[in-house]
């Protein structure tokens, strides 16, 4: 008789409750291994393109969140694993990417969010100072900021508006113009506070070790992807965008690929 093929989440839980498994999740989470590992296999088997993924990848890029310390939890916004071209990918959440700039000890006040109709009084381009002192006359939406300042008395402020980040968006996300369930379109607001906080920190800002890493982590998915669809060796810079110096993230970057 034939041995019964496993299923992926059959397969992922065998993984997860291997000693070398559990000693590195330990390592990086301590206490909190149990919830993480919990969550980890709650949002795999509720996505079904997710549970289309090879277990071991998603251990890779869940070990990516844990050695951050931030829970993949979506409801929460600090990061995420989504399936992306039938591989699981680490997604850095603007909470999460907020977080890791607090760690960092170098920030008195960071903050990014939206900006409703009425609330904008003035822009100074040369400066880069925004008046968002006026009072709110509606719930619509029409950009958003990014704001940092620093224990040694630097600050910045930098404002998209909402048509700026929209058109960002179609520059840059593939997911944006053909998945109807990536986060630009069920969480555009997150997205577009993470693309202002992104551009924030990092053109002005003092980035940690580890901020760095994770944002370099980010890119690289991109290149590798680039890299074997076109078969030729890129430069960073090609993942980069040109105009602000802004990484380009797996939900922002354009669809090169022939599938």
């Amino acid at each position: 008789m034939s041995e019964l093929v496993k299923s992926n989440p059959q397969r992922l839980n065998e993984m997860l409750n291997a000693p070398s498994v559990q000693k590195q999740f330990g390592q990086a989470l301590g206490d909190a291994k149990g919830t993480f590992i919990s969550s980890l296999l709650s949002i795999y088997t509720s996505n079904s393109q997710l549970t289309k993924c090879e277990p071991s990848d998603l251990i890779v890029e869940a070990l990516k969140a844990a050695s951050l310390k931030l829970p993949i939890d979506s409801n929460l916004g600090l990061a995420y694993i989504i399936p992306y071209k039938g591989k699981p990918q680490f997604q850095l959440g603007y909470r999460g990417l907020l977080q890791l700039a607090i760690r960092s000890g170098v920030y008195k006040n960071i903050n990014a969010d939206v900006v409703y109709e009425g609330e904008l009084v003035s822009f100074d381009k040369v400066s880069g100072n925004i008046d968002l002192s006026g009072d709110k006359t509606s719930d619509n939406v029409v950009g958003y900021f990014a704001y940092c300042s620093t224990i040694y008395g630097f600050e910045k402020t930098i404002y998209m508006t909402r048509d700026e980040v929209d058109n960002h968006a179609k520059r840059f996300s593939s997911a944006y113009k053909f998945r109807k369930d990536s986060l630009w379109h069920t969480d555009f607001d997150a997205m577009a506070k993470k693309t202002v906080l992104k551009r924030l920190l990092s053109v002005y800002g003092q980035l940690s070790i580890e901020v760095q890493q994770t944002l370099s982590s980010e890119d690289n998915v991109i290149k590798q992807d680039l890299e074997r669809a076109s078969n030729v060796v890129l430069n960073i810079d090609e993942s980069v965008d040109e105009e602000t110096g802004e990484i380009i993230e797996v939900e922002e970057t354009e669809n090169k690929t022939p599938y």
